[in-house]
């Protein structure tokens, strides 16, 4: 198999856990022998995501279930209800050929309805933001601040910020440790965010068996940022705060703090 003619629709439904044993096993020694072939995976793994984010499930379920309703009497009502079921079920499990294809059809089915991306402009963001995704085989599902999560949970995380220039993100677990997950670099320059897009982070997270909790800061400021000094800082809070949890995080310089707790369910 030439790794760089693999199509994409086989890459989509070996994410999905769709191919037969034999062609997921040629996908698996491509993986192996090419770094090439994981990059285009998670690139279209971290795509999916944003088009799930952008185009969230029951958005084409109540575009159908509305137009039917204004087409149809009661009994095709139900006939709708029973269809708009079965699109909440497996618009999860979508590729993003399959999305796309839907994205196309409902734009033209609703005739008059807000399209997807009126209805992204009108809600688009107006201020800083971290979102985090717990990954699994099946799905990626948005995590809720106080959300319980457990050992070897994979995270993804992502930020948004309007107006903003530069900013770190850092967590701290239930045994006091600091892990900085962005900029990727120790150097201050590199705390550079891209501004008016939801950004995925290069990197997934996947949870330690630490207790309690997980708590992620997203540190956002308009001047260069000191990594050191939010190191230091973060250390220092965590181990003189005997409820992390509820405590307020402050630095003596102007940043804006955006804090995001996690609990960690007992193993």
């Amino acid at each position: 198999m030439n790794n760089n003619k693999i199509p994409e629709l086989l890459l989509e439904k070996y994410i999905l856990n769709e191919l037969s044993p034999s062609q997921h096993q040629r996908i698996d020694n491509a993986v192996k022998n090419d770094a090439s072939v994981q990059k285009r995976i998670d690139e279209l793994k971290n795509s999916n995501l944003e088009i799930m984010q952008k185009y969230p499930a029951e958005m084409f379920t109540n575009i159908v279930q509305n137009r039917l309703n204004m087409k149809s009497g009661n009994k095709q009502s139900v006939r709708a209800s029973s269809f708009s079921n079965k699109i909440k079920i497996a618009v999860p499990a979508f590729t993003t050929l399959m999305l796309l294809s839907a994205i196309f059809y409902f734009n033209n089915f609703n005739n008059g309805i807000d399209s997807p991306e009126d209805i992204r402009i009108k809600g688009i963001e107006s201020s800083a933001k971290l979102n985090i995704f717990k990954k699994t085989e099946n799905e990626t599902v948005m995590l809720h601040p106080e959300e319980i999560v457990q050992a070897n949970d994979l995270i993804q995380l992502q930020y948004f910020t309007a107006g903003k220039n530069y900013g770190v993100i850092f967590s701290v677990d239930g045994n006091k440790n600091i892990t900085k997950h962005y900029p990727y670099s120790e150097t201050d320059a590199d705390t550079i965010l891209e501004s008016n897009k939801n950004i995925l982070l290069q990197n997934s997270y996947l949870l330690d068996n630490a207790p309690n909790y997980e708590i992620f800061f997203f540190i956002i400021s308009d001047k260069v940022i000191d990594i050191k000094y939010i190191k230091e800082n973060l250390k220092k809070f965590a181990v003189e705060e005997k409820n992390i949890e509820n405590a307020e995080l402050k630095f003596d310089r102007e940043y804006t703090i955006i804090k995001y707790p996690l609990k960690k369910r007992k193993q």
